[in-house]
This record gives structure tokens, C-alpha cells and sequence, in this order.
């Protein structure tokens, strides 16, 4: 495990050009307390990058002529993108306390309330977005990650509309709730979807030829 994720952070160090966009990317938001969502975004973008390193040239079959089985390859990846995005978080929420700070803004119901939100959210994208890189590789995840949250979509307002249920109203009491309990169970949901994403992940490249 340790050595993929050496591997991988030295493969990352290569994306300068990538890596001193995202920083130019930070500093323009600079009065934007949760900008961290997008910043979050774009660093587990970076992690998937591994995936499409690892496909060239075979990369793969040599590295499972390694002691490396395909469950450690594929937990791996998931632990790059959870420090990632960590990372990300971890320093965006940083800068905007100080940021918030310097302007007297309320830290906590700003910055540190709406960051934790934004946890759940970096869990959930990575859940779905890995499963179809592994899958179908970098060039056609984009096409089938559309059509997956397309049809996504259109299935839940169609069942809400047939079951009769009030999506304003359903929004309405949710955000109703109290921000943690909203953490909370988002923090829950998004765990799931860790683990059901990494299962699904394992089953896929056990299954894949390389």
C-alpha cells in the first residue's frame, strides 16, 4: 500500500501546470468562504489521473506481475483520493479562517459549518466518478458519468411524480433540519456510498483484462 501511494504522489508531482492552476484557481476566490467545493473537486480529479497513468503502456499488467493484488490496487485508490481531497479541504477551510479573521466574519457559521457540508459532497463525487474510470478509462467516464446522472435525475423526479410525492415540500423539511443533524446524515449516506463505491470498484478489476 505504501508503495503505491509513493508511486502515485510521484506520478502527481509531474502535473505542475495542473497543480499551479488549481492554487491560481484558490487565490482568485479569495472572498469566497466555501470555495473549497470546487477546489475539492478539482483535487480528486487530480487523483484520478493515477487511473489513466497507470492504463498506458499496459502500466496495469505489469504492476500485477508485482505482489500487488487487484482488491490492494483498487483500496489504494480510493485511500489517494480521500487524502486528496482531505488535503484540499483541510487547506482551503484553512485559509478561508484566515481570511475570515482578517475580515471579522462569524468563523463557524461561515466557514467551518459550510465546509463540513462540503465533506459528504467530495465523498459522494468520488463513490460515483471511480467506478466508471475504472470502467470504461479517462475518455469515455465523461460520457458515462452524464448519462448515469442523467438517467439518475429523470429516475427520481419520475418515481416522486408516480408515488406523489412533494419534492418542494421534502426539500423544505430537510433543510429544516438543524445544520449538524444535515451533516450528520450526510456524513452517513456518504460513508455508505464509500463502501458500496469500493466494492463495486474491486468486483470491476477483478473482472477487467488488462
Amino acid at each position: 500500500m505504501k508503495g503505491l501511494l509513493i508511486k502515485d504522489i510521484l506520478l502527481l508531482k509531474t502535473q505542475k501546470r495542473f497543480l499551479a492552476f488549481g492554487i491560481i484557481l484558490l487565490l482568485m476566490a479569495v472572498n469566497d468562504y466555501t470555495f473549497a467545493v470546487g477546489y475539492i473537486t478539482w483535487l480528486t480529479m487530480v487523483a484520478l489521473l493515477t487511473l489513466s497513468y497507470d492504463e498506458t503502456d499496459n502500466g496495469c499488467a505489469f504492476l500485477f506481475t508485482m505482489p500487488i493484488d487487484r482488491t490492494l490496487y483498487t483500496t489504494e485508490k480510493y485511500l489517494l483520493s480521500l487524502l486528496i481531497g482531505f488535503a484540499g479541504w483541510a487547506v482551503t477551510t484553512l485559509v478561508s479562517v484566515v481570511l475570515g479573521i482578517i475580515n471579522s466574519a462569524d468563523i463557524i457559521a461561515e466557514i467551518i459549518l459550510p465546509n463540513l457540508r462540503l465533506m459528504p459532497i467530495m465523498l459522494i463525487m468520488q463513490a460515483v466518478i471511480i467506478p466508471f474510470q475504472i470502467k470504461f478509462g479517462a475518455e469515455k467516464c465523461r460520457l458515462a458519468f452524464i448519462i448515469f446522472v442523467t438517467v439518475l435525475c429523470g429516475s427520481i423526479i419520475g418515481i416522486s411524480k408516480i408515488a406523489g410525492v412533494d419534492t418542494d415540500s421534502f426539500l423544505g423539511w430537510i433543510f429544516s433540519l438543524s445544520t449538524w443533524a444535515i451533516i450528520a446524515v450526510a456524513a452517513l449516506i456518504s460513508v455508505l456510498a464509500y463502501a458500496i463505491s469500493m466494492k463495486i470498484s474491486i468486483n470491476i478489476i477483478k473482472k477487467k483484462e488488462f
